[in-house]
C-alpha cells in the first residue's frame, strides 16, 4: 500500500513538473512571437516612412511615344529654384518597358515654385504634369535624340560655368534601354564630359574646357562609323592670343611577331 502512495505521489510531482514545464515554454514561445511580430510591425512602420516620401508623376502626354511614369524622392532646391532629387522614371510603350534612374531628376514650377529649403508635396497624391513641348524652351530632365535611339539626362547644373551637363543612353532598335555601366555609352568618352559649352556638327563632338580668362582647350572627335564610337583626332589649346593645334593620330611604331604556342 505504501509503494502504491509513493508511486501515486511521484506520479502527481511529476505531472506537475510536466505542466510547469510546458507552462514555461509556452511562455518562451509566446515572447519569442512577440518579439518577432515587434520586428516586423517596425519593418513595415520603417518601409511605410520611406516609400510615403516618395512622389508619383505622371506625364499626360506621350513622350517620344512612351507612357512615362516616375517614383521621386526631392532631396533639395538647386540652382534657379529646381527642385532636385534621385527618381526611377518607366518608359511604357505598348508590350514595351523600361526602367531607368535618374540621379538628378528636376522639375520647373509644375508643381509650385520653390522658394525656400522647405519642400513640401502631397505624397498621397499622383501629379499629373504635361510634358513641355519645344516650343516652350524650357529645361527638360530627359529627352530622346537621334530619333528617338538615344535617351539624354538632363544633370542640372553639374556642367562648367553653372551650365548643365548631360548623360546619354542607347535605346535599342525594339525600343528598351538598359542602364548598363559597362557597354553604354554613357561612360565612353567623350560623353562622359558632354556638357552646355559641348558643340555637335554632324559626325563630330567638340569637348570645350575652360580654364580661365587667358586658357581653354577643346578637344574634336569624329565619328567612326565602323565602330559606331568616337574618335579623339585633334586638339586646339588656346593660351592668352596663340593657338596651339595637336592632331592626334594611329601611328605604326613596332611591330613584333608573338610566338603561339
Amino acid at each position: 500500500m505504501k509503494k502504491c502512495i509513493l508511486i501515486l505521489a511521484l506520479l502527481i510531482v511529476g505531472c506537475g513538473n510536466q505542466r510547469q514545464q510546458q507552462v514555461i515554454f509556452a511562455e518562451k514561445l509566446d515572447s519569442v512571437k512577440r518579439a518577432y511580430i515587434t520586428a516586423l510591425d517596425s519593418m513595415r512602420l520603417e518601409y511605410a516612412n520611406t516609400t510615403d516620401s516618395l512622389i508619383r508623376i505622371r506625364y499626360t502626354n506621350l513622350i517620344n511615344g512612351y507612357r512615362v511614369n516616375v517614383m521621386w524622392q526631392p532631396e533639395y532646391v538647386g540652382y534657379m529654384g529646381k527642385i532636385i532629387g534621385k527618381a526611377i522614371i518607366n518608359f511604357r510603350k505598348r508590350d514595351k518597358h523600361f526602367s531607368m534612374v535618374h540621379s538628378h531628376y528636376f522639375l520647373n514650377d509644375e508643381l509650385g515654385v520653390a522658394d525656400s529649403d522647405t519642400i513640401q508635396f502631397d505624397k498621397s497624391h499622383i501629379y499629373e504634369i504635361e510634358y513641355p513641348t519645344q516650343d516652350t524652351n524650357e529645361a527638360v530632365p530627359f529627352s530622346f535624340e537621334d530619333n528617338g535611339y538615344t535617351l539624354v539626362f538632363t544633370m542640372w547644373h553639374e556642367g562648367q560655368r553653372h551650365t548643365n551637363a548631360y548623360r546619354y543612353y542607347k535605346v535599342g532598335i525594339e525600343g528598351n534601354c538598359i542602364q548598363d555601366d559597362l557597354y553604354q555609352i554613357t561612360w565612353q568618352e567623350p560623353y562622359t564630359r558632354i556638357d552646355d559649352l559641348s558643340s555637335f556638327d554632324g559626325g563630330k563632338i567638340t569637348i570645350y574646357t575652360h580654364g580661365g580668362a587667358y586658357y581653354h582647350t577643346e578637344e574634336i572627335y569624329q565619328k567612326n562609323y565602323s565602330t559606331d564610337s568616337h574618335e579623339l583626332t585633334q586638339i586646339k589649346e588656346y593660351i592668352e592670343d596663340s593657338v596651339f593645334t595637336y592632331n592626334v593620330e594611329k601611328r605604326l611604331v613596332r611591330k613584333e611577331y608573338v610566338k603561339r604556342n
